[in-house]
């Protein structure tokens, strides 16, 4: 047996992520801060706070891959004090133990954008939380451009699926309507969106995770299903529940 994918984080894609890659009988290592109550016995648990450099550089040691699928609260001021010290102590760990990089990203570099999104496009200035996904970008990209650490970026739009719950097609939408009641979107009902599904998400991870080094050094995008409005989706899901939208 070969040396363990660590996931570090194990939130709804962390723990897809994980699940699926001991179904393909890889040795999978979880990393957090508190071993998730939902883990199962048999996959190791390491504790690990990405905001202390050393506690990240012991868990991700002997690690072949790191999977950073980590997330912090949705606030301007906490994304600008940790996500930069989070991404330069798992670079520096990553570096220092040799292993490959994927980290699961979003879409906020690019800011507000008119069209179709592709891997390639500037990175955004506008707004604390995408300069901040912009300036952590940078970070891996350099690191990467100088031959420190191999990393790829698996960029997806906002998601849905098991375990999501504080999602756009999450509890107050969709989990709504599949009680009988009605349902909350906060976001233009007509505004064409694409999201992703986690299972997905998790297949393409693992697609990264099995390619080979020359797939590395640059961002990737999960393919989805075709774009549609969060009204089109939201008659969907009412159609399949027997409910009116």
């Amino acid at each position: 047996m070969g040396k363990p994918v660590l996931v570090l984080g194990y939130g709804p894609i962390g723990k897809a992520i994980a699940k699926l890659l001991v179904s393909q009988t890889y040795p999978v290592i979880v990393a957090q801060r508190r071993r998730p109550a939902d883990l199962a016995l048999d996959i190791p648990f390491r504790q690990c706070d990405v905001l202390e450099a050393g506690s990240v550089t012991d868990a991700c040691r002997n690690a072949s891959q790191v999977v950073v699928a980590i997330g912090f609260a949705y606030r301007s001021n906490v994304w600008k004090r940790d996500w930069p010290m989070a991404m330069n102590n798992i670079l520096a760990a990553c570096r220092e133990s040799c292993s490959r990089m994927l980290f699961i990203d979003n879409l906020y570099m690019y800011g507000p954008q008119s069209e179709v999104l592709h891997e390639n496009m500037p990175l955004t200035d506008f707004g604390v939380k995408p300069r901040v996904r912009a300036e952590i970008t940078r970070y891996w990209q350099n690191a990467a451009s100088a031959g420190h650490v191999r990393v790829a970026a698996l960029r997806a739009p906002d998601f849905y699926g098991p375990g999501v719950h504080v999602s756009h097609l999450g509890t107050d939408s969709i989990g709504a309507i599949a009680q009988g009641k009605s349902g909350r979107m906060l976001m233009s009902p007509h505004l064409p969106h694409d999201f992703a599904y986690v299972p997905d998400i998790a297949r393409a991870a693992v697609t990264l995770l099995e390619a080979p080094d020359a797939c590395f050094g640059q961002a990737w995008h999960v393919p989805v299903a075709p774009t549609r409005t969060p009204r089109e989706i939201i008659e969907i899901a009412s159609s399949i529940a027997g409910h009116p939208a």
